[in-house]
């Protein structure tokens, strides 16, 4: 899972991955966002 750093919006599918990377880590939500490059606010779109 990743992106190419040109989209602004994400689908779905990444920000339910991004969920289960956190929940899967026990890291911070915005420690996994850091991590992927997108904002925080974008999980709330």
């Amino acid at each position: 899972m990743g992106h190419d750093g040109q989209r602004s919006q994400f689908d779905p599918e990444y920000r339910t991955g991004a969920m289960h990377i956190v929940k899967e880590t026990g890291k911070l939500v915005a420690q996994v966002m850091q991590r992927l490059g997108i904002s925080l606010y974008t999980l709330h779109t």
